[in-house]
């Protein structure tokens, strides 16, 4: 949920600025956003080599 609040104040967020931000543990974070990518809520795409992710 603070993800989604997150991203929905920006043009979108690496993942390590969600995590920092959210302070979840690796696993915690990528499984909501395997989540929200299964349910077409967010795209993520490769940005120098970092995910970068943002809502649709």
């Amino acid at each position: 949920m603070v993800a989604v609040l997150l991203l929905l104040k920006t043009e979108g967020m690496t993942a390590k600025q969600l995590k920092k931000a959210t302070k979840l543990v690796d696993k915690d974070l990528f499984l909501g956003l395997g989540w929200l990518l299964r349910e077409d809520k967010v795209s993520v795409e490769e940005v120098e080599g970092e995910l970068f992710i943002k809502l649709i």
